[in-house]
């Protein structure tokens, strides 16, 4: 028997994972790779019982947050490897058939001819096997990614021939399906009954998106809104908890009574008029955390009168605690993988098999960490998806700088630590981020491509080992920023430019800063002023080198103007501020065109993190 390396991969990915209306579709396509990855990797230590996963690391409880692929080494006659190779695909392929039918049951619809030549048109299963000559692992492992990546490029064609609506999510199948309050326009669409209340209306949804929707039912993920009002919830005063407990049985039919008695008890309102069940038709037994802004709460949303005034009143207190309406979305991914798992930044290349098995355990544990730290039950946010090299989560804003650095941090401690004695002491593996502060309104297909989008610019323009911010406010402006984490720029895990925008909203908070942020609005006038409006284009010699001498001057002079303790000034927290505004300007990406905009957006973000976390407007 030959010895041979394995690779099995399972696509659509972005598409599939990024197919999102709800954040409950965003879970379920990474939660449905993730368990579909884990079905491949059981099949696989079924047929070949003494071969060993090199990536990711697994084991037998591991199905969250798994890559789409993995690459496993084994020992086996080569006239037996193409047989075994269609038995894991055909599991994988089985195991996709019975998650979609578990959701159609659950959405209390059929499992169709059309459902499920949707859901077989799905998946693109590519595999392959080289073998390892002479023992030389790293040479069998360059093949492997290479042929890996020829046979990706070649993809399958499944013609599924559908003439009508597509559906709203995937915008590729046909929509079969709608809620009962639907629109006159999503004809022929078998209606969901009880279980409609999980479209939006107008809806209409493909098997697979249908697949999504309705996937583990049993675990609940947070919506943009409750991610939002994580900190606010989490520090409710007691009254203000138990209003909120009635606030949330009030959308619950069961729970009506004990409701209205809590209510009463509770001293929120004297008396109530009990409703009989007859009158409970209208009855909204869907609770969302957008029903804690007072926009929401009306007769379109709350059909019933009595069940509306009853949430009015329990919101009149409610709403001066919970008012956070931005959330941020982050994702992130090692930088150059591809050159670190070749082993080019390691000191020698005949130990890449052990390399690469500690890289796969250290990625595993990291990702653990990342997911027992950020939890909606610690009001901080919430994971998606955190396979290693590879995140994508919420988080609450009040929690923002905090959680970036945590991950930074540890993503140093749990991964560089533990391959130190492989590679280059002056190499590092790092990752670049994008973060985007959205609106919980927001169309979250457009968050998470803006998320996307500024993440690769980190990469590209930031030159890795950055990070790009951007604002989505509600009223469509968007701004955004790139900058390397640290001034070191080669720094596994210094933050000074990301502290350098905390330290800019402490300064200017209104209940702990000194500044009043009138400086970020005198030095946007005088920026454009030279640089022009739009402060995008390249820059003339004699602009830049005006701009180059005049900022760290006016930096130091506005900033000590917007001292609020006119009387006495404290010179130490003025240098302090005026450093730091400075460092932005100073230590901007090397790849950036665009300066003075890129300096002037990091301040405008700051402040406008800083005003939505004091809910001003």
């Amino acid at each position: 028997m030959n010895n041979y390396l394995f690779l099995f991969s399972i696509g659509p990915v972005q598409s599939f994972i990024a197919q999102a209306r709800k954040t409950r579709d965003l879970y379920a396509g990474s939660q449905i790779l993730s368990t579909l990855i884990s079905s491949g990797i059981r099949a696989f230590k079924k047929e070949f019982p003494t071969g060993e996963i090199i990536f990711p690391y697994w084991t037998d409880k591991d199905s969250e947050s798994l890559p789409n692929r993995f690459i496993a080494k084994l020992s086996a006659p080569e006239d037996e490897l193409q047989n075994r190779g269609k038995v894991i695909q055909q599991v994988v392929e089985n195991a996709w058939l019975e998650i979609a039918q578990k959701s159609h049951e659950y959405a209390e619809v059929d499992f169709t001819p059309q459902s499920k030549a949707q859901i077989e048109c799905l998946l693109d299963i590519h595999w392959l096997f080289h073998e390892i000559k002479g023992g030389n692992y790293a040479k069998a492992y360059e093949e492997l990614e290479r042929l890996g990546g020829a046979v990706k490029n070649v993809r399958q064609f499944r013609q599924l021939e559908e003439v009508g609506r597509k559906c709203s999510i995937d915008g590729i199948n046909n929509a079969l399906f709608c809620s009962a309050k639907s629109n006159k326009n999503l004809k022929n669409l078998t209606t969901l009954g009880q279980k409609g209340f999980a479209l939006l209306p107008g809806e209409g949804l493909s098997a697979v998106s249908l697949t999504k929707r309705f996937y583990r039912q049993e675990s609940s993920f947070p919506s943009t809104a409750e991610v939002a009002l994580m900190y606010d919830e989490k520090n409710l005063s007691e009254r203000n908890r138990k209003r909120l407990e009635c606030f949330k049985k009030l959308f619950l039919k069961e729970r009506i009574v004990e409701a209205c008695v809590e209510i009463m008890n509770n001293g929120f309102q004297e008396k109530i008029s009990m409703v009989s069940h007859s009158e409970h038709s209208d009855w909204n037994d869907q609770f969302d955390y957008q029903m804690l802004y007072e926009e929401n709460l009306n007769k379109d949303n709350v059909p019933n009168k009595q069940q509306l005034d009853l949430l009015k009143v329990l919101h009149k207190d409610l709403k001066k605690t919970l008012k956070t309406r931005y959330y941020a979305v982050v994702v992130f991914d090692g930088d150059e993988m591809g050159k670190w798992l070749s082993g080019k930044n390691n000191l020698k290349t005949d130990n890449l098999e052990d390399f690469h098995k500690t890289l796969s355990q250290a990625l595993h544990k990291f990702a653990e960490d990342v997911r027992i730290y950020l939890d909606k039950s610690k009001g901080n946010g919430h994971v998606v998806y955190a396979g290693g090299d590879d995140f994508l989560g919420f988080i609450n804003i009040h929690y923002l700088f905090e959680v970036m650095k945590h991950l930074r941090t540890r993503f140093n401690d749990k991964v560089n630590t533990a391959i130190s004695n492989f590679k280059k002491p002056d190499k590092h593996i790092t990752f670049s981020a994008g973060i985007v502060i959205a609106h919980y309104k927001m169309p979250f297909s457009e968050v998470l491509k803006m998320a996307r989008n500024v993440e690769d610019l980190a990469k590209r323009e930031g030159g890795r080992n950055a990070f790009g911010i951007a604002v989505m406010k509600h009223s469509g402006e968007i701004q955004q920023a790139i900058y390397k984490w640290d001034a070191d720029k080669d720094s596994p895990q210094g933050c000074s430019n990301w502290e350098a925008l905390e330290h800019i909203c402490l300064s200017i908070d209104k209940e702990s800063g000194d500044f009043s942020n009138t400086f970020i609005q005198n030095l946007t006038t005088e920026v454009a002023g030279i640089a022009g409006v739009d402060m995008q284009d390249f820059l003339a010699g004699r602009q830049l080198k005006e701009l180059s001498a005049i900022i760290p001057l006016e930096i130091k002079r506005l900033v000590s103007r917007s001292y609020e303790e006119r009387k006495k000034k404290d010179s130490k927290k003025i240098e302090s501020l005026s450093s730091t505004v400075n460092r932005l300007w100073e230590h901007y990406p090397e790849d950036i065109n665009y300066r003075p905009r890129n300096f002037i957006h990091a301040l405008h973000i700051a402040d406008f993190i800083t005003r939505k976390i004091r809910q001003e407007l």
